[in-house]
């Protein structure tokens, strides 16, 4: 999963100081095509979304790094549009139902920490 070359970040992604912000650098820094997601506060360059940026490319990673409660509904729309991988960051796990569900429909799921799991590139800072 980790090497998937297409990924969206839903969560907290404008925000700095926020895990899913760092989480959307250290894939930027690791060369993946990134897409910000926050359905709370979609604002450029966000989107409300997956859908929308599924527009722009085929998503073949979600990191979850958002309420449980919204990302129920992540993974309902992940099932929608056949993306493929779901990475569950510590906080965002969206309960054993919507997992199932996931499983069931072909999702390969994983839980952990990209920050810990993929060490950040010896290519340099991130481009933005």
């Amino acid at each position: 999963m980790l090497q998937s070359r297409v990924w969206a970040v839903v969560g907290d992604v404008m925000n700095p100081i926020k895990p899913a912000s760092q989480v959307v650098q250290r894939l930027i820094a690791n060369g993946k095509s990134v897409y910000r997601v926050n359905p709370r506060k979609p604002e450029d360059p966000c989107f409300a979304n997956l859908a929308m940026c599924c527009d722009k490319e085929p998503i073949e990673a979600v990191n979850l790094i958002i309420n449980p409660t919204i990302g129920t509904q992540i993974v309902d729309e992940m099932i929608s549009l056949s993306i493929p991988n779901l990475f569950i960051q510590p906080g965002a796990h969206p309960g054993d139902e919507a997992i199932s569900k996931a499983i069931a429909a072909g999702i390969n799921v994983r839980e952990g920490c990209v920050l810990i799991e993929m060490p950040l590139s010896s290519s340099g800072a991130p481009k933005l």
